[in-house]
């Protein structure tokens, strides 16, 4: 029995549609690629024949850029 505070696994694990989408301001899928391979963002892990981020992985890199998101978006402009 799952406990009703639990949480979907299925939101544990995004797409890299779904990254996007979270960071919002136009970021691209390409543009998560570009910087997993420039080592700027965190790297996937790769489950049943998918790529997927963990959300905590990604809320985590947002929180390290800053609270209101100046060094993202300083990142997401010099990409």
């Amino acid at each position: 029995m799952i406990a009703d505070n639990a949480t979907p696994a299925s939101t544990l694990l995004l797409s890299a549609h779904d990254v996007a989408e979270l960071l919002g301001g136009g970021v691209s899928v390409r543009s998560i690629w570009r910087w997993v391979v420039e080592e700027k963002f965190p790297k996937p892990v790769h489950i049943g024949g998918r790529t997927l981020w963990r959300r905590q992985d990604v809320e985590l890199f947002v929180g390290e850029a800053n609270g209101s998101l100046k060094t993202f978006r300083r990142l997401k402009r010099t990409n």
